[in-house]
């Protein structure tokens, strides 16, 4: 994170936290399969639009798959998919529509998928959106200890000035009686 003064980059900061048990598993895991200590197959990951249509085309094929066994005609069974898919995609476009515009915005915060994975657990958007809180987290605990101990130094700038500020009065006061006196001997 850049260090400002003056509107000027003048430095970097690093935000660390302790990782919860979890994120420390995640990342386990993550790097033995980077180094390839695990098998390389994988099923194919989605976006969450992907997912959003996908089970609405597998609640449609279910539908239909009863609708064969109870016997519907074939119109009704196309009309009913057709209907189903637009209302699939339209309900899909909805729901992901918020979660994809949290996602580039949460991209803006903090972006890196293999991040995404050991914090979030997900390489699509509810992943991005966990590392980017994550990130938003910690930085503000990093922010709330640095304001304590700004207000730590301020209160001991203060008590020292107090004391210079009493010491100099004492001062003024001991020069100012000894004007009295050497007045008074004059």
């Amino acid at each position: 994170m850049p260090v400002y003064e003056a509107r000027q980059v003048v430095g970097y900061q690093s935000v660390r936290t302790k990782p919860k048990r979890e994120w420390v598993e995640r990342a386990d895991r993550l790097y033995k399969t980077l180094n390839g200590e695990r098998s390389a197959f994988k099923l194919p990951s989605f976006s969450m639009r992907g997912k959003s249509y996908l089970s609405m085309l597998l609640i449609i094929w279910l539908f239909s798959a009863a609708a064969i066994f109870a016997g519907a005609s074939l119109a009704l069974m196309l009309a009913a998919a057709l209907l189903g898919s637009l209302f699939a995609w339209l309900l899909a476009q909805g729901l992901t529509g918020v979660l994809l515009t949290t996602a580039a915005e949460a991209k803006k915060v903090y972006s890196n998928e293999v991040g995404a994975l050991v914090y979030g657990d997900a390489a699509n958007e509810v992943g991005q959106i966990q590392l980017a809180m994550t990130t938003m987290q910690s930085r503000r605990t990093t922010l709330v200890t640095r304001m304590g101990n700004v207000g730590s130094d301020l209160t001991s700038l203060g008590c020292e000035a107090t004391s210079i500020a009493d010491t100099t009065r004492d001062d003024v006061e001991r020069q100012q009686t000894k004007l009295d006196e050497a007045a008074v001997a004059i």
